[in-house]
């Protein structure tokens, strides 16, 4: 894979030109911050463009943003819901961590809520800060396709991600 430009402004429209003659298709990622105090980014990866191709167009989606709970949170425990907005064929990868002692959760889900996993190995310790955050990938039809071999490479040429920035909270 060889890098042939990148932009970092904020028009749409943009024009790259690519070597002819070529056996090789172009791969084009773009992404954007959306607007807000959420600040979800979102992103499309497509693969597997011609050569001379001409006119695409390459529309992100609606980010997953975090409903709740609000940042800076306290008394949360395992009974706790944590949730944010769907997107669509997405698998979700909620991250609960910690840098003070406690152990860091990972959570994989089609589902748009969660709580932390009640681990009796590893219990969630008593007022300790944490950070949480919502990524997505799409599209996939299961948790199962998303943890394949492949990994976060769906069939087919076009891969589109979401993810929230960090919200805070305090275990009860």
């Amino acid at each position: 894979m060889i890098d042939l430009g990148g932009d970092s402004g904020q028009e749409l429209d943009f024009s790259y030109t690519l070597p002819l003659n070529i056996d090789a298709t172009a791969m084009v990622f773009v992404f954007a911050e959306e607007a807000g105090p959420g600040g979800v980014i979102v992103g499309r990866r497509e693969t597997g463009i011609a050569v001379g191709a001409t006119g695409l167009v390459l529309a992100l989606p609606q980010g997953a943003s975090i409903i709740g709970p609000t940042d800076g949170t306290t008394s949360v425990d395992g009974q706790t819901e944590f949730s944010w907005n769907a997107f669509p064929g997405g698998v979700f990868t909620v991250d609960f961590l910690t840098g003070h002692g406690g152990p860091n959760f990972h959570v994989v889900t089609r589902a748009t809520r969660t709580t932390i996993p009640q681990i009796p190995s590893l219990p969630l310790p008593a007022w300790n800060g944490y950070t949480w955050s919502v990524g997505a990938a799409a599209p996939f039809a299961s948790v199962d396709e998303a943890a394949g071999p492949q990994g976060a490479n769906p069939a087919g040429n076009t891969l589109l991600t979401s993810g929230t920035p960090f919200r805070s909270f305090i275990t009860r």
